[in-house]
C-alpha cells in the first residue's frame, strides 16, 4: 500500500501539470489502443467475409450425384461494384437452402441482399435481376452490408449451359485466394498503423521522462532502495495503462459501427463481427498495462544507478558525414533505373533492375534517419553565427547539439512516409492490372450461354462496333510433321469466319475496304505476308459446326479484300468476312459475339443492362477488367489510405505530444531567457524553428525517396506511362499537415507566459 500511494502522490502531486500529464498519458494510449485494435480486428473482418462469399458458391455434382438444382452464376460491373447473379433453376424438394434465403426463388422471383434492392429502381438494373422480389438476404449470407447479391429463379428451357449442383459453398480454391488477399491487407495495416501505434504509445509512456527521472533520482539519493523505486515507476506507469486501455477499448466499440458503415476501407462489414470477446479484451489490457509498467520500470533505471548524472542533461556527440552515405547510394540505386531505362509502358526490363530497386529502397530507408543528424547539424552550424537573428541562432543552437533528439521526434513520421509513397506505387500498379485506361471497351459474349431464339437480338445490340465471329473445325495434321500443304495448314490452324456490316468491318481492319457491298462474302487478304503463310485461295473447303450439330462446309469465295495487319504476326489469321444478317453455320453455341464500346463506365454498365435483358445468362468478358482485382484494388487502396492517414496521425500526436513534452520540460531554459530580456516572439519563433526544422527537412526527404522508388517500381512492371504523382498527393499534404499542427501547438505552449517560478524545476 506504500508503494500504490506513492506512485498516486507522484501522479497527482504535481500540480495542474502533473493532471494535464496524466490525461495526455491516458488518452494517447487510449488512441493508440483502439488503433491497434483495428489492426488486430481487420484479418478477422476479412476472413468472414471471405467465408461469407465462399458460402453463397454453388457445389457442382460429380460422378452421377443427383442434383438438388441447376444454376448459372454470373459476377458482373454496377457503377465499379460488383454484382453477384445466380440463376436457379429445377429445384428438388429438400434442396439446401441458399445462404440467408428463406427459400427459394421461382422462375420469375428473385431473393436479393439489402443493398441491391433499392438499386434495382434504378434504369439498366433491373433488367440483371430479372423477376418479381420476394425476399431479402439475411446476414448470415452476406460478406458484408454493402454486398450486391441475388439469387434469380428461371425456367428451365431459359438456362442455356446450367450446370448440376448438390449444395452450396462448393468454391474451396476461393478461401485459399481470398486469405492471402486478406492476409496481405492485413500486414499492410499492421506496418502503416502498427508502427506508428507503438511509437504513439512508447512516447505517451515516456511523457515528462526527464522530470520523473529526476524525481527518482532525488527519492533514490535520500535513501530509497533501488527495488522500491523501480516498484514505484512500475505501478505509476501500470497505472495510466489500466485507465488508457479501458478508455482504448470503448473508444474502438464506438468507432467500430462508423467506419463498417462508411467504406474507408474499399468495404463494409457488420459491426458486430469485428466486437471483441471477452477473451480478446482481457489479453489486450493484460499485454498493455504490462508493457506501461515495464517501460516506466526501464525508464527509472539511469534514475537508480546513476542518480547524480539523472539530474542533468548531458550534451550528443557530434554527428559524423559518413552517416549520410546509404541514403545518397540508396538514391543512386534507384534513379539508375530512372536513367538507364526510358520511360514506356509494355517494356520488360532484366531481373537486375529490380534487385537494384530492392537494394536501394533498403539503403535509402535505412539511410534516411541516420543522414537527418548530420544534416540537421549542419544546417544549424551554418545558421548559428553570431550574425544570425536571434530567433534562428536559438533555434540552431539547440539543434546543433541535440539533432538525435530532434531525429527521434520525426523518425516515425519519416518511415511512414517512406512506405506511404512506395505503397501508392504499388496501388497504382494494381489499379492498371484491374483496369487499365482504354480508348474503348471491348465485350465478348458465348453463344453457349445465350438462348438459340434470343442470339439474332444480342448480335443486333446497338455499338460502334459489333461483329460476330465462328471457327473452324480444326483437325489433326496428316503425317507426324508440320503442315505439308495449304490444305492441311486450314485443317490444323482453322479458319475464323466473322459476321460484321461493311462500316463494322471498316472500323475493325482500318482499312477503307472500298469494295465492301452488304450481302457478300470475301477472303481477307492481308499484304506482305510473313512467315511463308499463304493467303487462303478461292474456293478452298471449309468445315464448321452447323447449328443443327451437323458440320457445315464452307467454300471460300472469289472476291478478296485487302486489310492492314492489326498487330505483327496477324496476317497469318486467314479469315472470311461475311456481311450478310446471319452466317452461312447459323447461330451456333461456337458463336462469340463482340462489341466495341466507348470507355466511360457508364456506357459499359448500360450495354450490359440491355444485353441482360436479352438474354438474362449471357456471361459477358470485359477485356483489360479483372472485377476480382479491381476489387482487391479498392481493398488495398481503403487500407493504404486509411492506414497511411491515421499512422501519420499516430505519428504527429506523437510528435506533437513529445515536442510539448520537452517544451514544457524546457522551461527552465524558457523562463532564463525571458529574465534576461529576450521578448516573446523571439522564444515563439526559436521553438516553432527548432520543431519545423526536422519536420519538414525529414519530411521532404522523404517524399523525394517515396517519390523515386514508387515510380521505380511502376517502372519494373512496364504499366506506368509518364511519371505517377500520387506519390506526392499523399506527402506532401502530410508536410502541409504537420507544419499546421506543429505550428498550433507552439502557440499552445506559448500560451502561458514564463514565470520566475520556473527556474526552480
Amino acid at each position: 500500500m506504500t508503494t500504490l500511494r506513492l506512485a498516486l502522490r507522484l501522479l497527482f502531486g504535481g500540480g495542474r501539470g502533473a493532471v494535464v500529464r496524466l490525461a495526455a498519458m491516458v488518452c494517447g494510449l487510449a488512441v493508440g489502443v483502439a488503433a491497434a485494435a483495428l489492426v488486430w480486428a481487420v484479418p478477422g473482418i476479412l476472413d468472414d467475409r471471405a467465408t461469407q462469399a465462399a458460402a453463397r458458391y454453388p457445389d457442382v455434382a460429380v460422378d452421377g450425384e443427383p442434383a438438388a438444382f441447376r444454376f448459372r452464376l454470373l459476377e458482373d460491373g454496377w457503377q465499379g461494384r460488383r454484382v453477384t447473379r445466380v440463376f436457379v433453376s429445377d429445384v428438388a424438394a429438400g434442396a439446401p437452402l441458399p445462404p440467408g434465403a428463406a427459400r427459394y426463388p421461382g422462375p420469375g422471383e428473385a431473393v436479393v441482399s439489402p443493398a441491391l434492392a433499392p438499386l434495382l429502381a434504378e434504369e439498366g438494373m433491373s433488367s440483371r435481376v430479372p423477376g418479381r422480389v420476394v425476399g431479402e438476404i439475411g446476414p448470415e449470407g452476406l460478406a458484408g452490408a454493402d454486398d450486391l447479391v441475388a439469387y434469380v429463379g428461371l425456367d428451365a428451357s431459359r438456362m442455356r449451359d446450367g450446370r448440376p449442383a448438390v449444395g452450396w459453398q462448393g468454391i474451396d480454391r476461393l478461401m485459399d485466394a481470398s486469405a492471402e488477399q486478406d492476409g496481405s491487407v492485413a500486414l499492410e495495416l499492421a506496418l502503416l498503423i502498427g508502427g506508428p501505434a507503438l511509437i504513439y504509445l512508447f512516447v505517451c509512456a515516456r511523457l515528462s521522462a526527464a522530470t520523473r527521472a529526476r524525481r527518482y533520482a532525488a527519492l533514490r539519493l535520500v535513501g530509497a532502495s533501488q527495488r522500491e523505486i523501480l516498484t514505484v515507476a512500475a505501478v505509476e506507469s501500470g497505472l495510466y495503462g489500466v485507465l488508457g486501455t479501458g478508455l482504448g477499448l470503448l473508444l474502438y466499440e464506438a468507432v467500430n459501427p462508423v467506419l463498417a458503415r462508411s467504406r474507408v476501407l474499399g468495404f463494409q462489414w457488420f459491426p458486430e463481427r469485428a466486437s471483441l470477446d471477452t477473451g480478446q479484451v482481457v489479453s489486450v489490457l493484460v499485454v498493455v498495462v504490462a508493457a506501461s509498467a515495464l517501460l516506466g520500470a526501464l525508464g527509472a533505471l539511469r534514475s537508480v544507478r546513476r542518480p547524480l548524472a539523472a539530474r542533468f542533461d548531458l550534451a550528443e556527440p557530434r554527428p559524423r558525414w559518413w552517416l549520410a552515405l546509404p541514403f545518397v547510394a540508396g538514391l543512386l540505386l534507384m534513379g539508375l533505373n530512372l536513367v538507364i531505362w526510358p520511360t514506356g509502358r509494355g517494356l520488360v526490363m532484366p531481373p537486375s533492375a529490380g534487385w537494384f530497386l530492392l537494394g536501394g529502397l533498403l539503403l535509402g530507408a535505412l539511410g534516411l534517419p541516420l543522414a537527418l543528424r548530420p544534416m540537421i547539424s549542419w544546417i544549424a552550424g551554418r545558421v548559428s553565427r553570431a550574425d544570425t537573428a536571434p530567433t534562428l541562432r536559438i533555434a540552431a543552437r539547440r539543434l546543433e547539439f541535440f539533432p538525435a533528439s530532434a531525429v527521434r521526434l520525426v523518425l516515425g513520421l519519416v518511415v511512414l512516409v517512406l512506405v506511404s509513397g512506395f505503397g501508392a506505387g504499388l496501388v497504382r500498379d494494381m489499379e492498371l492490372a484491374a483496369g487499365p485506361p482504354v480508348p474503348y471497351h471491348q465485350v465478348s459474349m458465348s453463344g453457349r450461354t445465350v438462348p438459340a431464339d434470343a442470339q439474332q437480338r444480342l448480335r443486333d445490340l446497338p455499338a460502334p462496333i459489333r461483329w460476330a465471329s465462328v471457327q473452324s473445325v480444326v483437325q489433326p495434321p496428316r503425317g507426324s510433321g508440320p503442315p505439308a500443304d495449304l490444305d492441311d495448314y486450314v485443317r490444323v490452324l482453322g479458319v475464323t469466319m466473322v459476321l460484321a456490316r461493311c462500316e463494322d468491318a471498316r472500323k475493325l481492319y482500318r482499312s477503307p475496304l472500298e469494295e465492301c457491298a452488304p450481302g457478300r462474302s470475301y477472303r481477307i487478304r492481308y499484304p506482305d505476308s510473313v512467315d511463308g503463310s499463304t493467303v487462303l485461295p478461292p474456293g478452298q473447303r471449309l468445315s464448321f459446326a452447323g447449328e443443327a450439330g451437323a458440320p457445315v462446309e464452307v467454300i471460300a469465295p472469289d472476291e478478296a479484300l485487302t486489310v492492314k495487319p492489326l498487330w505483327a504476326g496477324s496476317e497469318m489469321a486467314t479469315e472470311i468476312l461475311v456481311t450478310g444478317d446471319r452466317l452461312p453455320t447459323g447461330w451456333t453455341d461456337d458463336t462469340a459475339f463482340h462489341y466495341v464500346l466507348p470507355p466511360s463506365d457508364s456506357d459499359l454498365d448500360r450495354f450490359l443492362s440491355q444485353a441482360a435483358e436479352v438474354a438474362p445468362t449471357a456471361m459477358s468478358d470485359v477485356a483489360n477488367r479483372n472485377l476480382g482485382t479491381l476489387e482487391a484494388f479498392r481493398i488495398h487502396r481503403g487500407a493504404l489510405q486509411v492506414g497511411i492517414w491515421t499512422g501519420f496521425l499516430l505519428g504527429l500526436f506523437a510528435f506533437v505530444v513529445a515536442a510539448v513534452d520537452r517544451a514544457w520540460e524546457a522551461r527552465r531554459q524558457t523562463a532564463a531567457l525571458a529574465v534576461l530580456g529576450t521578448p516573446r516572439r523571439v522564444l515563439i519563433g526559436a521553438d516553432l524553428l527548432q520543431l519545423l526544422t526536422p519536420l519538414v527537412v525529414g519530411l521532404g526527404l522523404a517524399a523525394v525517396v517515396a517519390h523515386v522508388s514508387g515510380n521505380t517500381f511502376l517502372k519494373l512492371d512496364g504499366q506506368q506511362r509518364g511519371w505517377f504523382l500520387g506519390t506526392l498527393t499523399l506527402s506532401l499534404p502530410m508536410i502541409g499537415a504537420g507544419v499546421v499542427i506543429v505550428t498550433l501547438a507552439v502557440l499552445v505552449i506559448h500560451l502561458r507566459a514564463p514565470r520566475i517560478g520556473d527556474l526552480r524545476n
